[in-house]
């Protein structure tokens, strides 16, 4: 792979050109089940991914102190987004054609500060970000172009991946084969998403005729107050504790088709059940053991 990275083929008939480059692109995509071609630039690792050959013709940056969203638009095909968050746009950074990104600076450690791309023409683009996180500088593998990223889950992530893919023109042949392999992609996005609403459906199935059925009918929320404590449960919608909230809805209990679950609440000190814990958690869930009429007979774990 690594030699076929920097091989011009010129004296290569077609039909190995792209033997070869299926198997170069076969490595890539089983890339997840084996150790990544990790990289490091001081402190900061990543990890080099072999993806289809795809012409970067603009790159679009949202940020402030940190960045939110990084865009690579294509000359071909639908662009690729990456983040989370709002930021503010900034100046687009625009290539000109056959130039290729060949370097990423910027600096990061557990979130993206900053990051600033680096063309084959020797141009650079603005340094988007903040000033803080760790200095880094990736260099892309000799014959190969920069043509995405990957980052971390969640505001600002980090970057965890560089997507690479081959800088030289492509034969007919290798035009052919990435075309089918970005349309069988696209083709398993697709089918995740259709998997994606018919779970939903048969939610909705489940709650319109199934065991839960009848508790559509509860319109009202259950009120109580313990203590110096005032609850108030609304199935379907949200707990709270007061102005706290205990979570939102979450779903029926897969061991108990009458227990219904609330999770996400705010952080919580409370000595409202002293026997369990006086300590809430937003990743605690809060049980409903059993509607009754219109009020809620509430036990809180």
């Amino acid at each position: 792979a690594q030699k076929l990275g920097q091989d011009t083929f010129a004296e290569e008939p077609q039909e190995k050109k792209v033997s070869e480059y299926a198997k170069w692109m076969e490595q890539g995509e089983t890339s997840t089940a084996t150790p990544p071609n990790q990289v490091c630039s001081g402190t900061v690792c990543v990890s080099r991914k072999l993806v289809p050959r795809r012409e970067v013709k603009q790159i679009h940056v949202r940020s402030g102190a940190l960045i939110d969203f990084i865009e690579f638009a294509f000359t071909t095909g639908e662009p690729l987004k990456i983040g989370e968050g709002k930021g503010d746009e900034q100046e687009p950074f625009t290539l000109e054609p056959g130039e290729v990104i060949t370097e990423i600076h910027g600096g990061q450690g557990a979130l993206l500060d900053r990051v600033q791309f680096v063309t084959s023409l020797g141009r650079t683009s603005s340094a988007y970000g903040g000033t803080g996180g760790e200095n880094f500088t990736f260099k892309v593998t000799e014959g190969k172009m920069i043509t995405g990223l990957d980052r971390a889950v969640g505001l600002a992530g980090k970057i965890t991946n560089i997507h690479e893919s081959l800088s030289r023109p492509f034969t007919e042949a290798e035009k052919a084969y990435d075309e089918a392999t970005l349309n069988l992609e696209a083709a398993r996005r697709s089918l995740d998403a259709k998997e994606v609403e018919l779970g939903k459906l048969r939610l909705k199935i489940e709650d319109s005729t199934g065991t839960h059925a009848a508790y559509k009918a509860l319109q009202k929320c259950g009120e109580s107050t313990v203590g110096e404590y005032s609850y108030k449960i609304c199935p379907f919608e949200d707990a709270k504790q007061g102005h706290v909230s205990l979570g939102r809805w979450k779903g029926w209990a897969m061991d108990n088709p009458h227990t219904g679950l609330f999770e996400g609440g705010q952080q919580r000190y409370t000595d409202a059940f002293p026997h369990i814990s006086n300590q809430w958690h937003s990743n605690r869930m809060i049980e409903v053991p059993r509607f009754q009429g219109e009020r809620t007979k509430s036990v809180c774990l």
